[in-house]
């Protein structure tokens, strides 16, 4: 998962990055099923991205309060849930 990350697939920003929202969605939750802390926190935060964004909202936001979740994150998983 770092690989594609230090490769450029996954891109800090995806605007500026011209990776389509979609294939940073589908990245970001299949990081988030590693069982890799630092590679569900990257997933959090590119899940965080296509939120503010408003890409696939309802989506990214299941994902992103079930992943804090399991990071032990409870207050944050309640807030996004």
């Amino acid at each position: 998962a770092a690989a594609l990350v230090s490769a450029g697939i996954a891109g800090g920003d995806a605007p500026a990055s011209g990776i389509p929202p979609r294939l940073q969605f589908e990245y970001a939750r299949l990081l988030v099923c590693m069982p890799v802390r630092a590679d569900m926190q990257e997933g959090v935060r590119l899940l965080g991205e296509l939120v503010e964004l408003g890409y696939a909202r309802p989506e990214a936001l299941e994902y992103l309060a079930l992943t804090h979740f399991k990071l032990g994150e409870y207050a944050l998983a309640k807030r996004r849930g």
